[in-house]
């Protein structure tokens, strides 16, 4: 039955010709999307910074400073967290994998910075934002790996960090799928 829809669906639709027009558009799509919950972190602490000044100056990870200590310490990481993701998000969108790395840290990092750690909820969700960045860092391994595009100037696979420049394109297609 699926067969015979899909088989009407490739007779009225040229899907070939669909996905040579639209699949660019989709994937920075995709990747705004994926990168919106960070662009919504990152609005959110600017907008309430004193807020989860105090929220993460309560936290254990600052218990034993004293308290003007310790807001101080909090708006200092904050800034930095702002940092870290600010950097990350540009990052990506201008094609680096670095980071997918930075903004993974910081999903590593924030149930530990917001006493969240026992709440599997939160640490569930930071969890699946790390999958999907490893999703993603897949990706720009495969697309590494694709030849340039007609008319590009790019002569070879096109690599976005030094990193792994010199990896064959067998070992950078392996390490691809195990990110996967």
């Amino acid at each position: 039955m699926l067969h015979s829809y899909l088989r009407a669906l490739d007779e009225r639709v040229n899907l070939k010709h669909m996905y040579r027009s639209y699949h660019k558009t989709a994937e920075t799509t995709i990747v705004l999307l994926a990168l919106l919950t960070f662009l919504d972190d990152i609005a959110r602490l600017a907008t309430h910074f004193e807020v989860h000044t105090e929220m993460v100056a309560d936290t254990y990870v600052f218990r034993k400073l004293s308290s003007q200590a310790k807001l101080l310490a909090g708006r200092f990481l904050l800034c930095g967290v702002i940092a870290l993701q600010v950097a990350g998000v540009a990052a990506i969108l201008g094609g680096a994998r670095a980071g997918c790395k930075m903004l993974m840290c910081w999903c590593a990092l924030h149930p530990i910075v917001y006493s969240q750690i026992t709440n599997y909820e939160f640490v569930s969700e930071c969890l699946s934002h790390i999958g999907g960045l490893l999703i993603l860092l897949a990706h720009f391994h495969y697309r590494c790996l694709a030849p340039p595009a007609p008319g590009s100037r790019a002569k070879g696979p096109r690599a976005s960090d030094d990193d792994d420049e010199e990896m064959a394109p067998s070992d950078r297609l392996q390490h691809a799928a195990r990110l996967q």
